[in-house]
């Protein structure tokens, strides 16, 4: 019957490899967290997990992993793990030698051929010793574990039946230290003679393992022989359960790491087991459970509760280590089951308000009271009584106050809840902890609330509750378990005290999904966290979901059983209950719940008295989301879709509710996740902060979390440094990229921004949460944002989109909103009543909706031809639509009415300029723009920018985003003619205008000749700007139009200077430094070259190192190849990652001078930046670093002009480049080395000249004055 009950699940694949990668290299010692946030602040910003971050996407761009392992240099070494079918660091942890830190010329050795993937899961088994008979039992059932890899080892090795690595034969706390420093596989599992692995166990423990990456993972065992054994169900994790007896049991897996680190002591004796399994626990991050049998035990002397009956003294003495840091001499009581409870005088007792609500007569009051004061020696406590105003006089009067134990009356208007009751108690109640207290309650011992808060002060603990006994002494309550009798019920009623049975016994502590509102601790961060009760709740019922929030924010609920009360049977009004069962049903679902982590699938839902269900699947089957639907009213499909009902935004993705949510603990968790967790759980919040996440960091909700709610929930420093970077980010900017940049979702889902379109976006955000591509924070955020202000996500959505904006020319302004708010009700059917609220559009400026309307409007251009010219025409065109006669609806009317006139009217009369780039993509091109836009905004120029997106694997969220529309006259698209030119427009979702702008192509190019691609480009260019004379004299003997140098301008940013072990660099050396990407064709930058100069230049015994930076290498395994072996025979530092603008700054800081023996430049930005810093700098003399780069402020090499003799794509061949002279290199590096005074000489020089000459002022100024003539061209 156990056998079809509980499925072994043998026939599990191995799922999801990047979970399994996660867990072997966390364990691995080479990846770093807080060096990787260190190393990378845009990660650390995004509240990402670090090596999330690393798996999804930081491994791909050549970020280290840590400062003792570089991927691209591995992957270099290995070019067959290039095509994505291993992990680099993952085959250097199986394969590699570990010959220390590989950010230098070092490698460790090559892998085997071919890139041999890893194997899967695999398991040291360590065997203990016992009798011979049994030991082979357990032996012969290792060797029907199929595929699953296994190594044994034990004190002896006498068996034929597979191998088994020995080790020396000592007693078991010994043997186990021992064998843990013996096992060579990534798990470790324990078994004693006599246990039998059932069939397929190990698969399952490995699917579940290599799919979820747990560091241990434990499933249920049988105890007897196989045709009448005895089930010994679990539960879910639960650290009190594990500190009362080592519940674990058969079959546990411990990641071999933690497991050593966890080795007991030997002095624990018997207890070794159950040691390990304390100290591991409280090591690992992730602890699951797999609830299948997995293991039948045969032998019971070795059952742990057994051994502990015969060995006690070992077992106290392990438990009283354990709660060492947390209890001084604690008082280790064991029971008869083999079970142990721990108590301790607390150090200090924090002040315990009690909750009482009072609807009865005044003896009733009097009643309880007394039983509270005089059945607890708890002595820090004030008692606060919530009841009806009228009752204030007769209640008060005989109310004895003990001067250390305070009555508080608080009356009650209207109805008296229990949830109201325990809010307005709270709300005056001034202790660290929360005791909500129902009616007919006796207590039975004194020590009862010292129990209870000894539980409430443990770590990650919310709410605690009692042990609730019948009057005839039977079990009431032991916690709630969830889908128990349809909903809900008390778990283990009915049951006798000390009874054993499948699921344990109710005598032990441990974690409950709830307990119920007759008897709660709560403490008081946790309540003012969660938002206390929900006041739609008629009953106690309300304490539930109170829980359930509770977990959600990362609290645990533990049942106390050794605080025992006595509950009279009380009964509950029928139409109340019904009522809240309706109402608790929603809120599960609105939680995303679906099952009881605490319960088990085996166990029969229609008792709550934990038993086996007695068919399978038919009857009895714990189905938590059918009981939920049954009961829950439906969501309302015409309404657009809850993002607080977890339930329904997992429907609507497809996915289960737990895929959409974050699971209970909130250990680490980020900045991000605590404030999307406290806004969706506090629907008081978003009332008061209805753009709580949209305002940032200078809106309300921020100001409130950084000043009265980080007292109010309790914020470490941590926590607050983390919503801190959360404000001041935008973590839900990638989940917006990533929709934004599927062009193909874009045109099947329009409305993907909308509250219409939430089912469909869901659906493509959370695939790619689990796809990893995004995080939980990164989707949440963004949907939190986007629904807070559906009309701006309407008008950003017509910006992006030119279908729309085809439709509604002008729909991006005030003047055509009403427009854009008909049409989208008529063309997609949308009536809901967000979409006809008042608004304004709040992302264009006054100037910018004015000039997109008369661009709109030929009638306006008609009637005030000069308007943005002319000061009067301008201001009569601004009265003219303030009126009637304008045709314009009422909102725009009444907008043009109280705009301020006389300020609008000249910012219309400044010329402006629309300027398309790529802002996002991190590269050369991008600094050029920005730079380019900082100059022009010095110069007081009106700027309508707009993103060119590349891809979303390279690309970088911005903000705020770049959606601007053509406004101006003139635009400057700053992208290359080749290959994405053509593609601009589309790229950036904007329709050019009807009325085509001045447009110029602002182009860079590293040859004399230009490629006859580009012919089809410049078709679309009235003017060419360009950043050196080198490139713009190509462009004036290829095409006829107007070509202009107007170079972008070079300036520094601040950036935090980083030493050099950071960046792994060696002290006291003299550093040359260059910096290329391997995108840039490596042959022209040339790195080859200069590494042959400088192994001409230098001695090995000189103290001088040579240091390139790289990136994206990877892409180019060959010639990278080619760069890493004359980078190590060179003994050459190459660093291969893509670093941040701020990190290559703050690299190139660290060194003494830069260098660059590049064949070809279009401008040589590294260079200008070197000369910034103040670095003496060594270049070819040739190209475009001429133009900023002379004899006075760099020391130039020379060299010779030589045709290409092949096709480097996307250079062909014939074309004309420098070949700079090695010796001349060579001895311009040797100088700086031998003379340093005149190397700083030198750099200051150039800092200052530059500094003047390429300064964003003097270049935006140059820009300024030639826009100002084409604005005067006719």
């Amino acid at each position: 019957m156990i056998g079809r009950l509980l499925p072994f699940g043998a026939g599990r694949r191995r799922r999801r490899e990047r979970l399994r990668a996660r867990r072997i290299i966390e364990c691995s010692g080479l990846f770093d967290a807080a060096w990787y946030l260190d190393r990378h602040p845009d990660v650390a910003a995004s509240g990402q997990d670090p090596l999330d971050h690393f798996l999804r996407s930081g491994a791909g761009e050549g970020r280290p992993a840590g400062p003792d392992f570089d991927t691209r240099l591995y992957l270099a070494a290995h070019p067959s793990l290039a095509d994505g079918r291993g992990n680099a660091l993952l085959h250097y942890l199986e394969h590699g030698a570990k010959a220390g830190p590989f950010v230098g010329p070092a490698l460790p050795a090559s892998g085997p051929p071919g890139g041999a993937a890893l194997e899967s899961v695999s398991f040291s088994v360590i065997l203990f010793d016992g009798p011979q008979a049994a030991r082979d039992r357990t032996l012969q059932s290792l060797t029907r574990q199929g595929d699953a890899v296994v190594e044994v080892i034990a004190g002896r090795s006498d068996t034929q039946l597979l191998p088994v690595r020995t080790v020396s034969a000592v007693p078991d706390a010994a043997f186990l230290g021992v064998a843990l420093d013996a096992a060579a596989n990534a798990y470790v599992v324990l078994l004693d003679p006599g246990d039998i692995v059932l069939d397929g166990a190990l698969a399952t423990l490995a699917g579940h393992l290599a799919r979820e990456g747990s560091d241990i993972v434990y499933g249920d065992e049988t105890s007897g022989e196989a045709d009448a054994a005895t089930p010994q169900l679990k539960p879910g994790w639960s650290p009190d359960l594990l500190r009362a007896y080592n519940y674990f049991g058969r079959l546990t897996a411990i990641r071999r790491d933690i497991a050593r680190a966890a080795r007991p002591d030997p002095s624990a004796g018997a207890a070794a087991e159950w040691r390990l399994n304390l100290a591991a626990a409280a090591r690992a991050g992730r602890i699951d459970r797999v609830p299948v049998v997995l293991c039948r035990r045969t032998e019971p002397d070795r059952f742990d509760r057994v051994r502990a009956l015969s060995h006690r003294a070992d077992y106290e003495r392990v438990l009283a280590a354990h709660l060492a840091d947390r209890a001084d001499a604690p008082r280790i009581a064991s029971r008869g089951d083999g079970t142990f409870h721990a108590a301790w005088t607390l150090p200090v007792r924090p002040l315990v308000s009690v909750v009482i609500a009072h609807a009865a007569a005044a003896d009733t009051l009097q009643n309880r009271i007394d039983s509270l004061l005089h059945g607890t020696d708890y002595p820090d406590i004030e008692i606060v009584v919530v009841g009806h105003r009228s009752a204030a006089s007769e209640t008060e009067a005989p109310c004895e106050r003990p001067a250390d134990r305070p009555i508080r009356f608080v009356p009650l208007d209207g109805s008296l809840t229990p949830a109201r009751a325990c809010n307005l108690g709270a709300s005056v109640a001034r202790g660290q902890f929360l005791l909500f207290l129902g009616s007919n309650l006796t207590v039975v011992a004194s020590g009862w609330l010292d129990e209870l808060v000894r539980h409430g002060l443990g770590a990650g603990v919310g709410v605690v509750g009692p042990k609730l006994l019948a009057s005839d002494g039977g079990i009431r309550e032991a916690g709630i378990g969830l889908g128990l009798r349809e909903l809900c019920a008390p778990v283990f009623e009915g049951a006798a005290p000390g009874e054993w049975g499948v699921f344990g016994s109710p005598d032990i502590e441990r974690n409950v999904a709830a307990v119920s509102g007759a008897c709660q601790l709560v403490s008081r961060a946790v309540f003012d966290r969660v938002g206390g009760y929900d006041e739609r709740f008629l009953t106690v019922c309300a304490a539930i979901p109170f829980c359930l929030d509770a977990a959600r924010a990362g609290f645990r609920t533990v049942y106390a059983a050794g605080a025992v009360l006595i509950q009279a049977e009380a009964s509950p009004d029928d139409a109340e209950a019904a009522a809240d069962r309706v109402l608790l049903a929603e809120r599960l679902r609105a939680l995303g719940i679906a099952e009881d982590p605490f319960l088990h699938p085996a166990l029969d839902a229609r008792s709550a008295a934990p038993r086996l269900r007695e068919h399978w699947p038919e009857l009895g089957t714990l189905d938590l989301p059918r009981g939920i639907a049954r009961l829950a009213r439906p969501p309302d499909v015409a309404q657009p879709l809850d993002l607080f009902d977890d339930g329904a935004v997992a429907a609507a993705a497809g996915l289960p509710w737990s895929a959409v949510a974050w699971g209970g603990t909130q250990d680490g968790a980020s900045g991000a996740r605590i404030l999307i967790e406290l806004l969706r759980r506090r629907p008081d919040l978003r009332a008061r902060f209805p753009r709580a996440l949209g305002a940032g960091r200078g809106g309300g909700f921020a100001e409130w979390v950084g000043t009265e709610g980080i007292a109010i929930l309790r914020l470490s420093d941590t926590q607050a440094a983390g919503i801190a970077a959360a404000f001041a980010t935008d973590p839900g900017a990638r989940a917006r990229q990533y929709l934004t940049y599927d062009a193909a979702f874009r045109a099947e889902e329009p409305l993907f921004l909308l509250p219409n379109g939430r089912p469909a976006t869901c659906r493509r955000l959370f695939e790619a949460v689990a796809a990893r591509l995004l995080t939980l924070e990164e989707v949440w955020w963004f949907l939190l944002a986007c629904a807070e202000t559906p009309l701006d996500e309407l008008q950003e959505t017509w910006a992006i989109t030119p279908l729309w904006q085809a439709a509604v020319p002008d729909g991006g302004s005030v003047f055509g909103i009403v427009d854009l708010v008909q049409w989208v009700s008529a063309t997609y059917g949308i009536t809901s009543d967000w979409l006809f609220a008042p608004c304004e559009p709040a992302t264009a400026s006054d100037a910018e909706q004015v000039r997109l309307g008369l661009a709109t409007h030929p009638d306006w251009r008609a009637a005030f031809p000069d308007a943005l010219t002319d000061g009067s025409q301008a201001q009569a065109l601004l009265q003219y639509l303030s009126t009637r006669r304008s045709g314009l609806p009422f909102v725009a009317r009444e907008w043009a009415r109280t705009r301020d006139v006389s300020a609008l009217a000249p910012e219309l009369r400044k010329g402006g300029v629309n300027v398309l780039g790529h802002f996002s993509y991190p590269s050369g091109l991008r600094i050029s723009a920005e730079s380019m836009v900082a100059g022009l905004r010095l110069n007081g120029v009106p700027l309508s920018l707009r993103d060119v997106p590349i891809r979303f694997a390279t690309d970088e969220p911005i903000t705020p985003r770049l959606t601007g529309s053509e406004v101006f006259e003139t635009t400057i698209v700053h992208v290359q003619p080749q290959p994405l030119f053509s593609e601009a427009y589309a790229r950036a979702g904007l329709r050019p205008r009807e009325a085509r702008t001045y447009r110029i192509g602002y182009w860079y190019w590293e040859f004399d000749a230009l490629p006859p691609d580009w012919n089809r480009a410049a078709l679309d260019c009235d003017e060419f700007w360009t950043a050196t004379e080198f490139v713009a004299e190509g462009l004036r003997r290829t095409f006829r139009q107007p070509v202009r140098v107007l170079s972008p301008g070079v300036e520094l940013p601040e950036f935090q200077p980083l030493p050099r072990a950071h960046f792994g660099l060696p002290e006291g050396d003299c550093l040359f430094l260059f910096t290329f990407h391997m995108t840039s064709v490596m042959e022209r930058k040339n790195p080859l070259g200069l590494i042959a100069a400088f192994r001409q230049a230098f001695r090995p015994d000189d103290r001088a190192k040579l240091v390139i930076k790289t990136a994206f290498g990877r892409e180019h395994p060959e010639a990278f190849a080619r760069l890493l072996q004359a980078a190590q025979e060179a003994g050459v530092i190459l660093i291969d990652a893509t670093f941040t603008r701020h990190e290559t700054l703050a690299l190139m800081a660290a060194c003494d001078a830069y260098v660059s023996l590049h064949r070809s430049e279009g401008l040589g930005l590294s260079m200008a930046e070197a000369m910034l810093l103040g670095k003496p700098t060594i270049a070819t003399r040739y190209s475009g670093n001429l133009d900023f780069m002379d004899d006075g402020n760099a020391l130039l090499v020379e060299s010779r002009l030589v045709t290409l003799d092949r096709d480097l794509p996307p250079y062909p061949r014939g074309l004309r480049w420098a070949e700079p002279s090695r010796d001349h290199a060579a001895a311009q590096m040797r100088r700086l080395y031998e003379d340093r005074a005149f190397g700083q000489a030198l750099g200051a020089a150039a800092r200052a000249d530059l500094a003047t000459r390429m300064s964003h002022r003097a270049s935006g100024r140059r820009m300024a004055d030639r826009l100002d003539e084409i604005a005067a061209m006719p």
